[in-house]
């Protein structure tokens, strides 16, 4: 069998896609473990008690996962040519807008059990982008890339990817442009927005518009996500952790 340019290019999209979506969970999970423990302790005396307790673990934790946060961030907001990033697939993207062509999104429909005439009828009601359709998205991750270069760009680069002759002056300055937590959970949730716009656009052809997420670590904690319910995984991250900190007080 041939296989067709579009056809690579769309292999290309899906591996891409995939690997932002992994990046993302994990950026966001990292991101929120740290709030959530510090959050609920300062709520909470005697967790705040229990953690005191064995504090070197704690502080162990908190420091590994805010150093895995901003990992997976540089690995989604890296501009560079050779990497997985998002401001790559957006790029890919455009260059191919086939991939969400009629035809395509037909294949694949009826890849996923639909009959050939359900797949043209739901291709028909679906949305077809053109390129300019992507212009929204590549202007809102410019933005978020742009603040994490300014803030948190530096600090991964000079602290935690390769550590140099750096001053005690040098690391006090990078860490001031560090964003306030309110920003930094914006960074860390847009990516889940936009890797679920692109989802939705390639798996079901709706129109490539951000969904909204919520971002506010104390709205998370008074909204808590169902047991059952299907949401986003910061959302997950912060019920698990606070069901597992319930169990620290709880044997106490």
């Amino acid at each position: 069998m041939n296989v067709t340019a579009l056809q690579l290019a769309e292999v290309e999209f899906r591996q891409r896609l995939d690997s932002l979506g992994q990046d993302a969970r994990a950026a966001v999970r990292y991101s929120y473990a740290g709030p959530a423990l510090n959050t609920l302790a300062a709520q909470r005396m005697e967790l705040l008690e229990e953690i005191d307790r064995h504090a070197g673990f704690w502080n162990l934790v908190l420091g590994a996962v805010q150093t895995a946060a901003v990992v997976a961030l540089g690995r989604i907001y890296d501009s560079r040519r050779d990497v997985l990033s998002a401001s790559r697939l957006l790029a890919h993207t455009a260059r191919y807008p086939g991939i969400f062509g009629a035809d395509a999104l037909t294949a694949r429909k009826i890849a996923h059990g639909l009959t050939a005439d359900q797949a043209r009828t739901y291709t028909g009601e679906s949305f077809l982008p053109a390129e300019r359709d992507f212009a929204s998205l590549r202007a809102a991750l410019a933005e978020h890339t742009a603040e994490f270069d300014r803030s948190i760009g530096p600090v991964r680069d000079k602290v935690y990817a390769h550590t140099g002759r750096i001053t005690r002056e040098d690391l006090d300055r990078m860490y001031a442009n560090v964003p306030s937590p309110s920003d930094f959970e914006r960074l860390a949730v847009f990516p889940l927005r936009l890797h679920r716009s692109l989802e939705m656009l390639y798996r079901d052809g709706i129109k490539p518009d951000l969904p909204e997420a919520p971002t506010d670590i104390q709205e998370i904690l008074r909204n808590p996500v169902g047991r059952r319910a299907v949401s986003w995984e910061h959302r997950h991250t912060v019920k698990e952790i606070t069901e597992f900190l319930d169990t620290l007080t709880a044997s106490s």
